[in-house]
């Protein structure tokens, strides 16, 4: 579970924002500070869903995960890590959505998340309301989720943003 939500998810975190910002290898995308913030922000949110594990120190973790992406030896792409992207949603940063949404806690990193994925899979930003809506509700990355108007409501909005001002600016105001 550790490796999934925080590992994998993270991934997802990188791809469809970096892909946004313009970046092609996630090395590159690790040295913009929105970048490392959104990573921040979701791992921190992701920890909050995972239990105590003796002998792991969940800090220390995130840290290799961070140092892992930056570095330029690995030179991994960001398109990669966006293929399949509705499995890789739905299996690894879903639960985490869950988890947050049945404890009553923040999920506006995850939101983002979902958001920037769904600005880069668009393929218009004329979408009205109604299409946005059902595009949340119908997408396989969401349908494990419970229908949970707030999410609903808060992945619409990070969604409107990100088309409205970009996914930095959305970053640098998120919580």
């Amino acid at each position: 579970t550790m490796k999934l939500r925080l590992l994998n998810a993270a991934h997802q975190a990188v791809a469809h924002s970096s892909i946004l910002l313009g970046y092609e290898f996630v090395d590159e995308a690790m040295n913009d500070v929105s970048i490392g913030r959104l990573l921040d922000g979701y791992l921190a949110e992701a920890r909050a869903t995972l239990p105590a594990t003796p002998g792991i120190d969940l800090d220390d973790y995130c840290a290799t995960i961070l140092e892992r992406f930056a570095n330029p030896a690995i030179r991994d792409t960001v398109k990669r890590l966006a293929s399949d992207a509705d499995n890789r949603l739905a299996t690894f940063v879903a639960p985490v959505v869950r988890d947050l949404l049945r404890r009553h806690m923040p999920f506006d990193y995850s939101a983002l998340i979902l958001a920037s994925y769904l600005e880069w899979s668009s393929t218009t930003s004329d979408l009205d309301a109604v299409s946005r809506r059902a595009a949340v509700v119908t997408s396989a990355a969401f349908a494990e989720l419970p229908q949970d108007e707030a999410f609903i409501a808060g992945v619409l909005d990070m969604w409107e943003r990100v088309g409205a001002v970009g996914i930095r600016e959305v970053i640098a105001t998120t919580a």
